[in-house]
């Protein structure tokens, strides 16, 4: 499945409504009273203003698992189905020590 397909699966699996094209939403990943975050269906991939998560659909999957990339991956595959493009996934948010995501905010400097 491409990405924006593989967005809405995980948008899906987790109960979350995904609109059509690019508009505001509430955070995947954090409990949010007002829309914070944006996505773009076409594109498969989202942001959120409020706590700076974002990329594709495997970055909602690791902050809602607690996995790190390569487990969440796995772990998509077994409940979701596999992304096949790559394109879009932001590797950068994750730390260097640990492997997993960790907010801006939260990281240590």
């Amino acid at each position: 499945m491409n990405q924006s397909e593989f967005l809405e699966a995980v948008f899906n699996h987790y109960g979350l409504d995904l609109p059509q094209g690019e508009k505001s939403i509430l955070c995947p990943v954090h409990d949010d009273s007002r829309k914070s975050a944006s996505v773009n269906s076409d594109k498969g991939v989202w942001v959120c203003y409020a706590c700076a998560a974002g990329g594709s659909g495997i970055q909602i999957i690791m902050a809602r698992e607690n996995l790190a990339y390569p487990e969440a991956r796995s772990w998509a595959e077994k409940n979701i189905g596999k992304e096949s493009s790559t394109h879009g996934i932001v590797h950068n948010r994750r730390s260097k020590k640990s492997g997993r995501w960790t907010p801006p905010r939260l990281r240590s400097r």
